[in-house]
């Protein structure tokens, strides 16, 4: 995978992750990506997870679930750390 396409890659997940916190549903936001709803859930769990992996336990937000309303319930700093995993994933 070219450098170019692995940016649009790490773009296109972080803009869906955006969408999810702020609200829009999950088939919303798969028909504006074209993928599928399932497919959206499964993106932002396979992101959590991700995103968590490289923090202290005590810098985790919101309960241990990956449900969309406990992230929508602690945007301010998963956005913070969305931030910090578009850099990661941009450099990498």
């Amino acid at each position: 995978m070219t450098a170019k396409v692995r940016i649009e890659n790490v773009q296109r997940n972080a803009a869906i992750f955006r969408e999810v916190l702020e609200g829009k549903t999950l088939s919303a936001t798969g028909r504006e990506f074209g993928i599928s709803g399932p497919a959206v859930r499964q993106l932002i769990g396979r992101m959590v997870h991700d995103i968590r992996e490289h923090l202290d336990e005590n810098e985790v937000p919101g309960p241990h679930s990956r449900g969309v309303k406990e992230l929508r319930d602690s945007k301010a700093e998963w956005l913070v750390l969305l931030e910090a995993w578009i850099e990661r994933h941009s450099r990498s």
